[in-house]
């Protein structure tokens, strides 16, 4: 099974379909814990031809929602780091569309259990663009916005394998489908966690870290 995250083919004009987040400085949800950040290993893997550039900015749209959550997505392989990776696919071909919406993203369920698949699908995105009829003013603009799309598609994923769960929310980053106007916008701050989403997360993670490193957790990666 999977678990997919989709968003809205139509077009909503003149309507607030979310919380929408007025524009500010995002720096002013960031968090107050005083805790530093957790690191989770993960990698992103694209065919060739994709542009390191995409990738870099995928990886950053991931890694700011995440980072006010106390969690650190860790890409280069660190030695200090002894659990597997999350390994995230992009993929150039447009998956099965699920309920008449095209999955910007998916994560790979077992037994119920999130497993460490993740897949991006970068022609969903585009046909998303095309029915909400989305212009941009050229090449690099329409790439950062795509890679934007991704980059919030696979923090949600990402939210699956952390929370350890399928269910979604109402609003923030577990919602289950966002208007492409909103997936693509300068402002984020509607892809937050909550303040128990964050704790759980980062107990996952410590408890992930503990294990593998007492050696009761399978250092192979998968």
């Amino acid at each position: 099974m999977r678990s997919t995250i989709a968003l809205a083919l139509l077009v909503i004009l003149g309507t607030v379909t979310l919380d929408a987040a007025r524009p500010g400085n995002p720096g002013a949800d960031s968090r107050t814990d005083g805790q530093s950040d957790l690191a989770l290993p993960i990698e992103l893997a694209a065919p060739a031809g994709v542009s390191e550039f995409f990738l870099r900015q995928v990886r950053l749209e991931a890694g700011k929602i995440w980072k006010l959550a106390g969690v650190r997505l860790a890409w280069d392989q660190d030695p200090a780091l002894c659990e597997p990776p999350l390994n995230v696919w992009l993929d150039p071909v447009q998956q099965p569309r699920v309920v008449h919406q095209a999955p910007m993203a998916s994560i790979t369920f077992s037994n119920g259990v999130p497993t460490r698949a993740i897949n991006l699908s970068v022609s969903n995105v585009e046909a998303l663009f095309r029915g909400g009829a989305i212009t941009d003013s050229g090449r690099g603009t329409h790439e950062m916005m795509v890679a934007r799309a991704l980059g919030r598609a696979l923090a949600h994923e990402v939210g699956h394998y952390l929370l350890n769960e399928k269910a979604h929310t109402p609003d923030g980053l577990m919602r289950a489908s966002w208007p492409i106007q909103e997936a693509i916008a300068d402002d984020w701050r509607g892809f937050t966690l909550t303040t128990d989403q964050r704790k759980s997360a980062r107990q996952r993670v410590n408890d992930q870290r503990a294990a593998c490193s007492d050696g009761s957790t399978s250092r192979e990666w998968r």
